[in-house]
């Protein structure tokens, strides 16, 4: 319990205003560090797309990391 209380501490981004441009947005896979079966993606960029959207409160990661997931090779060949 104390060390997911870390890992929320670590990656908690409520009080980050920044807006990151898309080449500045890393994508970070903690399935080692965590010792988890699957993987658990971590992206530092809560306002991801700040720059394309009208409304900048719809700007977030999630945004980006569907984009760039949905369009990565190896799902593009599963929808194909």
């Amino acid at each position: 319990m104390e060390t997911q209380r870390k890992i929320v501490k670590t990656f908690q981004v409520g009080d980050v205003s920044e807006t990151y441009n898309t080449e500045d947005i890393k994508i970070t896979d903690l399935k080692e560090s965590l010792g988890t079966k699957g993987h658990v993606l971590v992206i530092r960029g809560d306002k991801a797309y700040g720059g394309r959207l009208k409304d900048k409160q719809l700007a977030n990661p999630k945004f980006w990391m569907y984009a760039n997931l949905i369009n990565s090779p190896r799902v593009q060949r599963a929808l194909q």
